[in-house]
């Protein structure tokens, strides 16, 4: 294959834009209505353009919703009564998922996601306590842009990606609003 000089200095001038940093314009829309103007840096794009961010109205926060962590033998998953039970790649996802993860949900659970295309996710939680396992039991049907949880509380927030801060008070996109679900008698709860 022969690549022609003008291909070869075009695709230099292409990543030279890629890495090169430039500041945009962005619009806050607070939870008081009050537009303020920020800059932000995008490596990803050299052009400046405006762009809208959100701040939540109400910020659910992990330590506001703690849970005592379970430090008993961590029980096996149990297939006993699991529709995949026969799934031999299901069985070795799981196990390997329960044994690289350990407790990482409300006090004695083990989350496992794995990804099935554009907002879709498999998600599967564990009982650590009992083994039951919960087949893409997750808190969001529809699907979500990720999820955020910690193994000492019983709050899951749905959308993670679409925070653009570490603190998870601002998110990019209004089709992307964080969700909020607590654990509760075996079932998500959303918080409004």
């Amino acid at each position: 294959m022969k690549i022609t000089f003008k291909f070869f200095t075009t695709f230099l001038f292409l990543i030279f834009l890629s890495c090169s940093k430039k500041e945009k314009s962005v619009k806050v829309v607070t939870n008081d209505s009050i537009s303020k103007k920020h800059q932000i840096v995008d490596s990803r794009n050299d052009s400046i353009r405006k762009k809208t961010l959100f701040k939540l109205k109400r910020i659910y926060e992990f330590d506001n919703y703690p849970i005592k962590l379970y430090s008993g033998n961590l029980a096996k998953p149990n297939f006993k009564n699991d529709e995949f039970a026969n799934d031999k790649e299901y069985i070795e996802f799981i196990k390997k998922g329960c044994k690289e993860n350990g407790i990482n949900y409300a006090g004695h659970y083990t989350i496992i996601q794995m990804s099935c295309g554009c907002m879709c996710e498999h998600f599967f939680m564990i009982d650590r306590i009992t083994g039951e396992i919960h087949n893409d039991f997750k808190p969001d049907q529809d699907g979500c842009y990720g999820y955020l949880y910690k193994k000492n509380s019983i709050l899951i927030i749905g959308n993670s990606s679409a925070f653009v801060d570490d603190k998870h008070e601002y998110y990019g996109e209004p089709f992307e609003e964080p969700v909020f679900y607590l654990w509760k008698k075996d079932n998500f709860i959303q918080l409004k």
